[in-house]
């Protein structure tokens, strides 16, 4: 059961998480060693290794929040005591 609150919570940070993947990807296009990130006034520095794994954690939660349903809910437990 989700409220409006989670809801807006959720696309908030989706939205977010969203600006700092394609931050990254910019800034990693552009082939600079040093790659800065701006957004939401937060300015940060990478190296081009850790920009990578930056890149690789923001798109993960972009898939987390995107999500419709919960993981648990695809799960059929109907034949759990099936012997």
């Amino acid at each position: 059961m989700s409220t409006e609150a989670d809801f807006s919570e959720r696309n908030r940070k989706l939205e977010f998480a969203r600006s700092m993947a394609t931050a990254l990807e910019e800034q990693i296009a552009s082939g600079a060693g040093i790659v800065s990130v701006s957004v939401d006034g937060t300015n940060v520095q990478f190296d081009r290794s850790q920009a990578m794994k930056e890149l690789q954690y923001w798109r993960k939660e972009i898939t987390r929040y995107s999500r419709t349903r919960s993981r648990m809910s695809g799960i059929n437990l109907g034949n759990c005591h099936d012997s």
